[in-house]
């Protein structure tokens, strides 16, 4: 319950003039394009930001063990220039992401700020995923999908090969250790030792991470 209540706060963010509150474990997780394009280069130009979460610092006149927390979990440089060319290339931008900015968060399509994303820890994935399918719980957010991982090739699992996807899929009691393709070219394989998760709040293990290839 306590970590529930830390996940609320900490799951409010500023979008415009409202506060609007994120489904567990998205946070503000850009990539560098994002922050230039969305973050930087708005606020060069006086122009509303997609969400209040950057501060103004003189990180130049600040040692870094006096940084706030959340520049210290990732700091956020901010370098110059933009032209005209730029700015509409922005807006087509913009507008892409904002249909790829949607979210369903219980039966209700919410629309992300610009910048964040599904990006949960271990510890997240397992509490408030994983344990509450297993027990028909209703999930924070639809965001993972139901997929026989072992039965599909790498490359033909579906979303963007270059960020990190998450699956439901069922362990077979059979064949633990490897499981044949449905195409034939060949296993899943675990490989290296299973790594614990553990939570920080009570420094127990609430899952098992293996690793495949």
């Amino acid at each position: 319950m306590e970590m529930e209540m830390e996940m609320e706060k900490a799951n409010l963010v500023r979008n415009g003039g409202m506060m609007m509150k994120l489904p567990i474990d998205f946070r503000f997780h850009p990539t560098d394009e994002e922050l230039v394009v969305h973050y930087l280069n708005r606020k060069i130009h006086y122009f509303p930001l997609p969400a209040s979460v950057i501060p103004d610092l003189d990180v130049l006149q600040t040692n870094p063990w006096d940084l706030p927390v959340e520049a210290r979990d990732k700091s956020w440089t901010e370098i110059e220039t933009e032209t005209e060319m730029e700015m509409e290339m922005e807006m087509e931008m913009e507008m892409e992401m904002e249909k790829a900015n949607l979210v369903r968060n219980g039966g209700v399509m919410m629309k992300l700020p610009i910048g964040f994303r599904f990006h949960p820890t271990d510890e997240e994935l397992v509490v408030h995923y994983l344990n509450r399918k297993i027990h028909s719980f209703p999930l924070p957010a639809s965001v993972i999908p139901d997929l026989d991982v072992l039965q599909t090739n790498p490359w033909d699992l579906p979303g963007d090969s270059k960020e990190k996807r998450y699956f439901f899929c069922k362990r077979s009691k059979k064949n633990v250790n490897k499981c044949k393709g449905i195409t034939g070219s060949g296993y899943w394989k675990a490989m290296g030792k299973d790594k614990y998760i553990i939570s920080p709040g009570s420094n127990q293990a609430v899952g098992v991470k293996i690793f495949l290839s």
